[in-house]
């Protein structure tokens, strides 16, 4: 798969402080070839709107496996993921939160699809 960004990091939800705010685990270093892309709800058909999703990271699973280490948990639903672009060399990641996470299978090819919105 062609990729056009790098996933720098995912953070494990680990609970909500006093305000309710999510608190995360910060995740080891990582850098997994990836899509990001804005997220389109006519190319989703879900049969319901995504609330706030704004953006999809499409990862092979042979790119997971290959690019983390064992230790690097698969992503769920309230982690969060530091994501650039691969032309933004000097740029910051950006921090998004994983609203929806799905697993597609097609024969032996298989990737995941990350819904986020920005932090």
């Amino acid at each position: 798969m062609i990729s056009n960004a790098v996933v720098h990091r995912i953070d494990r939800k680990i609970g909500s402080n006093a305000e309710g705010q999510p608190q995360h685990a910060i995740g080891i270093s990582v850098a997994i070839p990836c899509v990001l892309e804005p997220y389109s709800e006519s190319k989703y058909q879900l049969g319901a709107t995504i609330k706030d999703c704004n953006e999809t990271i499409f990862i092979m699973d042979d790119d997971f496996t290959a690019y983390a280490p064992l230790s690097t948990p698969r992503p769920e639903i309230g982690d969060r993921v530091m994501a650039r672009f691969e032309d933004e060399s000097d740029g910051q990641s950006v921090a998004k939160e994983i609203v929806l996470v799905r697993t597609r299978k097609f024969n032996s090819i298989s990737h995941l699809e990350l819904f986020l919105k920005k932090v």
